[in-house]
């Protein structure tokens, strides 16, 4: 389990980062069917750009709600607003968007199969802690917040 003081997107690159890595070895080692190029490849970039929209948009209402985007410090304000209406994690999920593009672009189907295994990596080893460390911080607030919005989308 994540220390306070770890950088959060730190783990979040590596479990990214492992995940890709190990479908980039299995796509070498076990070749799959290869996906229809180049649409999975146009719509690969799609989500590549989708995703960096995503992130730099949760960052802009974060800041905005005069809060850090670094997760590794405690946050100063519960933002609802902007991405945070649709996903209670859209940084991570820009991450994960930005993943899966680079999967189609690269014509890995284990790169994007094993998107699943980013989704649990990042539920499990951080964003349970952040929704611990907000709670806490928020209480009631927060619980009605995390009522309304899903987690992913």
């Amino acid at each position: 389990m994540s220390s306070d003081k770890e950088p959060l997107y730190s783990s979040a690159v590596i479990t990214l980062g492992s995940c890709f890595l190990a479908g980039l070895a299995a796509t070498l080692l076990f070749p799959p069917p290869r996906m229809p190029a180049p649409k999975s490849q146009v719509f690969g970039a799609a989500l590549v750009g989708f995703g960096v929209v995503v992130i730099g948009w949760a960052v802009r209402t974060m800041e905005r709600g005069g809060t850090s985007p670094d997760a590794a410090l405690h946050p100063t304000a519960l933002v609802t607003r902007g991405p945070f209406r649709f996903s209670r994690n859209p940084i991570y999920l820009g991450f994960l968007l930005i993943y899966a593009g680079g999967g189609l672009l690269l014509n890995s189907l284990w790169i994007v199969l094993l998107a699943a295994g980013v989704v649990a990596g990042l539920t499990q080893a951080i964003i349970v802690r952040d929704e611990h460390l907000l709670e806490q911080r928020f209480g009631d607030e927060y619980r009605t917040y995390r009522a309304r919005v899903r987690r992913w989308l």
